[in-house]
């Protein structure tokens, strides 16, 4: 995987693992919760939030569609982190 993958991967991580954060605050707080609401598996979430597996470009849309983020959110930098 490239340099730039890596980057957006981690980006990626960190913004979905913010928001589940928000919704949690929210009162969903199991990964069960927000698997069903994320209309993911919990096995699959859990492995995107803990880097197992690749956030692909078509569920990091669709977590933007369900959060009411726009689009392109979950990619973005929210700190330094090296680029």
């Amino acid at each position: 995987m490239s340099h730039a993958s890596e980057l957006l991967q981690k980006r990626r991580r960190a913004n979905l693992q913010a928001l589940m954060d928000d919704f949690r605050t929210e009162g969903i707080t199991t990964f069960e919760q927000l698997a069903a609401l994320f209309e993911f598996r919990p096995d699959d979430l859990k492995a995107m939030t803990e880097g197992r597996c690749d956030i692909r470009e078509h569920e990091a849309r669709h977590v933007e569609w369900v959060a009411n983020r726009r689009r392109g959110w979950l990619d973005e930098s929210r700190q330094d982190d090296g680029d």
